[in-house]
């Protein structure tokens, strides 16, 4: 697979799942996963 720049988006938003929903159990998390949330959705 090249590494062109619609591969590395989706590579990033791929990786940024976890995060996601690590943020989203942690206690306080609320504007931290909205704030990755809206990262993912803007590239």
């Amino acid at each position: 697979m090249p590494l062109n720049t619609p591969n590395l988006l989706t590579l990033f938003r791929m990786a940024l799942i976890p995060v996601v929903v690590t943020l989203y159990f942690m206690p306080v998390a609320g504007v931290y996963v909205t704030a990755v949330f809206l990262l993912a959705g803007l590239t």
